[in-house]
């Protein structure tokens, strides 16, 4: 959806996506605060993918080039990797796991999400729908 929009719009989508994870972390029963605390490391994953997505990656020539879908895919990564790696130290600092297991259950969590969602974003983006 970033990839559509200005820069200047993605607050509007970035604060929908902050209340939704909100949301979802008390549905399940997390505490308020550590809900809170999740937020700033998964808007920097969604703003660091969008930023370098766009800035290296045409996107639109995704679905016909097979090696540019591998490459936008492993650009994704470090924003991934960043993000875990703030998760980590949430998860530490509420003494739910050790660091390398926070990292580690995160940044497979959001791999998987990635490569679940990515070619399907990818063909979406493409047609413009």
């Amino acid at each position: 959806i970033l990839q559509l929009l200005a820069y200047r719009d993605w607050i509007i989508v970035l604060i929908l996506v902050a209340v939704a994870n909100l949301t979802a972390n008390l549905v399940l029963g997390d505490p308020v605060l550590m809900s809170l605390s999740f937020i700033p490391n998964n808007l920097l994953e969604i703003m660091l993918s969008g930023y370098l997505l766009r800035r290296f990656i045409p996107l639109s020539q995704c679905v016909k080039d097979p090696l540019l879908l591998l490459k936008a895919f492993a650009l994704t990564v470090v924003p991934i990797a960043f993000s875990a790696l703030l998760g980590a130290f949430v998860l530490v600092n509420y003494g739910l796991v050790s660091f390398n297991e926070g990292w580690t259950f995160l940044a497979i969590g959001s791999l998987v999400g990635n490569i679940s969602i990515f070619p399907l974003a990818m063909l979406l983006f493409a047609r413009s729908w």
